[in-house]
């Protein structure tokens, strides 16, 4: 019965170090990817208001 224990134990905590360390920065990458693009298309649009406003 000890076995079945620190095994789910072991599975549980295998399962929380991969979601945390690996698997959230990852997650973390890919909005902050998302969030850059989101900023050059504003950037983009604001040059064009730009140059179309020196007219």
């Amino acid at each position: 019965m000890l076995l079945v224990v620190i095994l789910g134990v072991l599975l549980i905590a295998n399962w929380f170090i991969t979601e945390i360390l690996v698997l959230f920065p990852i997650n973390l990458i890919f909005r902050f990817a998302s969030f850059g693009w989101w900023g050059l298309a504003l950037l983009t649009v604001l040059f064009f208001v730009w140059c179309i406003g020196e007219d």
